[in-house]
């Protein structure tokens, strides 16, 4: 299967050794600069419900430009009184802003196969890679490589193989020309599996690795790193499972570091920051080079948990006709649903991990990226984060974008 557009591979190798170098530097000043900017960019205008928010598109970057696709949301109905979800299929780009007055201008491109949301994009060769994801109707088992051509704005949509399961709500990373997707409900169940696909042979189907121990990951984050003995590796920390066919619900604070060299699954520790544990389920992150990432974002895994808890008692209360409880759990899964967005908590800081240290830092704290299932992107020192839920049910119409001057 063959990818419509050349790519420059050394434009391309250039590009990673200049962005390496240049936020290694960044990054080990021993100074600390106040940050430049910590805005909010509207989202597209629509008429069809996208411009009220989205969370859990599909995104990446294109040289200048960024994109969105897909993604969901509520528009009609609040999902507190039982609203139907709405997934969309528009593919939105706007040239990424030089100076902090400069507006996005948004313009549709066209249309993804499906209208989805909840997969893995990555931006890898020139494109973004789309795998993966939900539909109004199941889990989806496709992938495509999105293409732009910047002289007509135009996309090019080029299908890759598909996985071997249907799979939504993974997390994914790359590693040159090899893309790993991990955890996330595989064939509608939630899954410790992996697999990978080579970029080098796309006429090979995906091939899978051996899974991560523990209890399952419905939405994680994922990376590819380097430690300090050179090991490349795929870095997973976060997720959750709900409770399927009578399981205790289940969060996982904690990671694990498949190591390529060994062929092994290696326990890590959760993120901390001055002792204070940071859960990563629902969050966004974005692999600066192959020793720092970035995480924003996520659900608190307490409160979470304790929402995963009803969810359980509740399924139980119907299956044993008990009326009473159930009324009760359905009266409190709707209270849970009204607080207000910092009740739930969500993580407002933004982290580095160093895997050369293995050290997690707190880089920037700012309530506008305490978002849960928003897309993540980094250009030339700044973040943008794409939409997401500022609380359950509700989206953000925006994209966050911050300065990281230190």
């Amino acid at each position: 299967m063959k990818i419509s557009k050349k790519i420059d591979w050394k434009h391309y190798c250039l590009v990673i050794i200049i962005t390496a170098v240049v936020f290694l530097v960044f990054f080990n000043r021993e100074e600390d600069v106040v940050e430049e900017f910590d805005i909010q960019y509207p989202f597209p205008e629509a008429t069809d419900g996208a411009e009220k928010g989205l969370s859990a598109v599909y995104a990446g970057v294109i040289d200048e430009y960024m994109l969105f696709m897909g993604g969901c949301n509520f528009p009609d109905v609040p999902a507190a009184d039982g609203g139907k979800k709405r997934f969309y299929k528009a593919i939105y780009a706007a040239r990424i802003p030089a100076t902090t007055d400069t507006i996005l201008q948004w313009k549709k491109l066209g249309d993804i196969e499906e209208a989805s949301a909840y997969g893995v994009s990555v931006s890898m060769l020139g494109g973004v890679v789309c795998v993966g994801g939900v539909n109004g109707e199941g889990s989806l088992s496709t992938a495509n490589i999105i293409m732009l051509d910047k002289d007509s704005m135009e996309v090019l949509i080029n299908p890759l193989p598909d996985l071997p399961v249907t799979l939504d709500n993974m997390g994914g990373a790359v590693m040159d020309t090899m893309l790993y997707v991990a955890g996330g409900n595989a064939n509608g169940v939630p899954s410790n599996r992996v697999f990978l696909l080579d970029f080098t042979n796309l006429q090979a189907e995906w091939i899978e690795l051996p899974s991560f121990p523990g209890e399952p990951r419905v939405q994680p984050v994922c990376a590819v790193m380097t430690n300090e003995q050179g090991e490349k590796s795929l870095y997973i920390w976060g997720g959750f499972a709900p409770s399927v066919n009578g399981s205790e619900p289940s969060v996982s604070p904690t990671g694990y570091r498949y190591s390529f060299r060994q062929g092994e699954w290696i326990e890590l520790s959760s993120p901390k920051i001055a002792n204070e544990e940071i859960f990563l389920g629902g969050a966004a992150v974005t692999a600066i080079n192959d020793t720092i990432a970035l995480f924003t974002g996520g659900v608190n895994k307490d409160i979470f948990l304790k929402a995963l808890q009803r969810e359980a008692d509740l399924k139980r209360a119907i299956s044993q006709n008990d009326i009473t409880a159930e009324n009760r759990l359905r009266t409190e899964a709707r209270e849970y649903m009204l607080q207000s967005p910092e009740w739930y908590k969500f993580n407002n800081r933004v982290l580095l991990y160093n895997s050369l240290r293995n050290n997690w830092e707190e880089i920037f704290v700012t309530q506008s990226m305490a978002r849960a299932g928003a897309a993540l992107l980094y250009k030339e020192g700044c973040l943008y984060s794409i939409g997401g839920e500022l609380k359950p049910g509700v989206r953000v119409p925006e994209v966050a974008a911050v300065s990281l001057n230190r």
